[in-house]
């Protein structure tokens, strides 16, 4: 295992579907999102400045902590992806991550 800083210095890699099955099913879960986020809409209201603020933080404190502080996991031994010529990167499990969305979860279930 690796420790990394920055996921800024690695191209990104992304690996599509390429299968009529795997394009069906990412477009069936694209669907259900958008009837759910249809379905459960209610108007936001921030209403103090401090509400405001915490967005905003939010907003901005994203990018650094998604994109710093990771462990690299090695794949020795793990086989290829069928049907792609290359090989893909290493997983990288980023420390961060998910900080915001638990502290905003519990904000605003309070």
């Amino acid at each position: 295992m690796q420790i990394i800083f920055t996921l800024l210095s690695s191209t990104p890699y992304l690996n599509y579907p390429y299968r009529l099955v795997g394009w069906a099913g990412w477009f069936s879960l694209l669907i259900l999102l958008l009837w759910g986020m249809w379905r459960w809409r209610e108007p936001v209201r921030l209403s103090t400045w401090v509400q405001r603020l915490i967005v905003v933080f939010v907003f901005l404190a994203v990018p650094f902590t998604a994109l710093f502080l990771g462990l690299r996991v090695p794949v020795r031994g793990a086989l290829p992806v069928p049907g792609l010529p290359i090989e893909s990167p290493a997983p990288v499990l980023m420390f961060f991550s998910a900080i915001l969305g638990f502290w905003l979860g519990g904000y605003w279930v309070l």
